[in-house]
């Protein structure tokens, strides 16, 4: 997240291009608050963990949402959010019968509120 944020900064000031930083209060105000909006784009977007990548699983017995995908009976491809009790001994086998075409794509913790 560092990184990002580091990332985000040096494009930002690179967008000035000769001007230098911008003086005035409105424009700070405007460059803090795109700052935040491109802040909160990026965390929505990157809260859901990818299967397969093996460096973040969650714990054991752990509540977690989980994304799924499979395909209706029309051949159309649908997306399934459902929360989920996580156990390690099964990992993210979906739960069905041997016909069944469901993918687990993603996960991620449930949310505080």
């Amino acid at each position: 997240m560092k990184t990002a944020a580091k990332e985000y900064a040096k494009a930002i000031i690179k967008s000035f291009g000769r001007n230098g930083v911008p003086c005035g209060t409105s424009d700070i105000m405007q460059m803090i608050a795109e700052g935040f909006i491109a802040g909160v784009k990026w965390y929505k977007k990157s809260q859901w963990i990818k299967v397969g990548e093996g460096e973040r699983l969650p714990k054991d017995e752990m509540y977690i949402l989980v994304r799924r995908h499979y395909k209706n009976r029309a051949g159309q491809l649908v997306t399934k959010v459902t929360q989920e009790m996580y156990f390690t001994d099964f990992g993210f086998k979906p739960m069905c019968s041997k016909l069944c075409n469901e993918r687990i794509t993603h996960w991620m913790p449930v949310p505080q509120p």
